[in-house]
């Protein structure tokens, strides 16, 4: 039997004002895509996990993202930034 890796996708949608979240859309579906994806039709992947930090610093965010991915139980970490193509 093969174990199975827990997934945590977390995006950083922060707007600058910090009252919006705002992200590339083609950021979002991206993330969309890779969460179908993995939990339809990879059978490595078990739990898969959407995390969504908007805040600023993003190196306090991306801490944050690691602590609730392990709170989770996620296994692997797969972090998009809001302004990615």
């Amino acid at each position: 039997m093969s174990q199975k890796l827990n997934l945590a996708v977390a995006t950083f949608p922060y707007g600058g004002n910090g009252g919006l979240k705002s992200e590339h859309p083609d950021s979002g579906r991206y993330r969309d895509k890779i969460i179908h994806k993995l939990a339809a039709q990879d059978d490595r992947i078990g739990e898969v996990f959407d995390l969504e930090v908007a805040d600023t610093p993003l190196h306090m965010c991306r801490n944050a993202t690691v602590q609730a991915a392990r709170d989770e139980g996620a296994d692997v970490i797969l972090m998009i930034d809001s302004e990615m193509r």
